[in-house]
């Protein structure tokens, strides 16, 4: 099982590396493949239900942020702050990180 396991994690870079098939496709099917591979059957249905609902709240999250932040951004409310910083580390990007 591990070593399936460990087979679908490259088997999942490299078709997302390589750009033949979208991310989302890639890590749908891929893990479905290996499950069923590994002889889990219906039982792929469930796991897959209780992946999105543990999911699903940091997802919303995830949204949420993405959304306020770009509203914040394109309103101009974050420019003071970073010019602060730039102007704190003299203009120099590695001082920032």
């Amino acid at each position: 099982m591990a070593v399936l396991g460990a087979i679908t994690i490259v088997v999942l870079l490299a078709a997302i590396l390589s750009s033949r098939v979208s991310p989302v496709v890639a890590l749908v099917l891929v893990p479905v493949v290996a499950a069923i591979a590994m002889g889990l059957g219906t039982d792929t249905t469930r796991f897959a239900v209780n992946g999105v609902a543990k999911i699903a709240p940091m997802a919303a999250m995830f949204v949420f942020a993405v959304l306020f932040f770009g509203i914040m951004t394109d309103a101009g409310m974050l420019e003071p702050l970073v010019a602060r910083i730039i102007r704190a580390a003299n203009g120099r990007p590695p001082w920032i990180t």
